[in-house]
């Protein structure tokens, strides 16, 4: 019998130390539990959680990095089937956005957590990588995508060609 509650599910790389991990794992262990079943799921290794989870579930998927945790991604979300899932950092949401294609029934949400068009240029200081496209096209794939700031949200809407919401 399916539960009235939320499945919701929060994805991170790993919880080493760092504000994405903080911020995703407060608000997982925070949501209301009458009303969701909050799980936190991690790619990486249980022995290098920097944080004390309490009280939801949180599933270890042991990879040493996200794209050695792709097919064990997919199999717990195929699994668990989340009504939600939340996750964060560029790479682990490349990968949940095209994840949004295979499972429809699910809210994909991702959380960025830098000013993307800044980033890049820092990081390839102007060279392009063969998988630029996939990973600059991701956010279409996304039911919403949370800005925690006002020039992140602009430089999705100047860069990414996000819709802005009224």
């Amino acid at each position: 019998m399916k539960s009235d509650k939320i499945n919701i599910t929060f994805a991170l790389p790993n919880l080493l130390p760092g504000g994405a991990e903080r911020v995703m794992s407060y608000i997982a262990q925070n949501l209301d539990s009458n009303r969701f079943k909050s799980t936190l799921l991690i790619i990486g290794y249980s022995k290098d959680a920097s944080y004390d989870i309490k009280n939801i579930d949180v599933v270890y998927l042991e990879k040493p990095r996200v794209s050695k945790g792709v097919i064990a991604l997919f199999n717990y979300i195929r699994k668990t089937k989340p009504d939600i899932l939340v996750s964060a950092i560029g790479h682990l949401n490349t990968v949940t956005a095209y994840f949004s294609l295979i499972f429809p029934k699910t809210i994909f949400i991702a959380r960025e957590v830098n000013v993307l068009s800044v980033l890049a240029n820092y990081e390839n200081q102007g060279k392009s990588s063969p998988f630029d496209f996939i990973s600059q096209r991701r956010f279409n794939f996304f039911n919403k995508v949370i800005c925690q700031s006002q020039d992140m949200l602009d430089d999705f809407h100047k860069n990414f060609n996000i819709k802005k919401i009224n």
